[in-house]
């Protein structure tokens, strides 16, 4: 079914807006949806239908056994302060470590 006029400069405004949101910096998944009044999902379709290329990071909760679990449902990126600097100075190495093993 061919699409509207209408419907063609609806689906350009999101995407505008979806664009303008995300060069205001990093954000996460919901609060784009909050922020555009969409689900999850509906924001997930909209940047993928972009075809530009994104990375997708995960901030909260990762340790070397949950990145495994991140990496494999499609993360890029990792942020993982407190597996990180847990420990102190003298641990940081080995933490690192851990986490690029997974």
């Amino acid at each position: 079914m061919p699409r509207s006029p209408a419907s063609e400069s609806s689906r350009a405004d999101a995407e505008r807006a979806l664009l303008e949101r995300l060069a205001m910096g990093a954000v996460s998944g919901d609060r784009l949806a909050v922020e555009l009044g969409l689900t999850r999902a509906a924001v997930w379709k909209r940047i993928d239908a972009l075809k530009r290329p994104i990375e997708l990071e995960v901030d909260g909760g990762i340790n070397a056994e949950t990145a495994k679990a991140a990496i494999a449902a499609g993360a890029d990126v990792l942020v993982a302060g407190t597996a990180t600097f847990t420990g102190g100075a003298a641990q940081y190495a080995g933490n690192i470590a851990r986490l690029r093993a997974a």
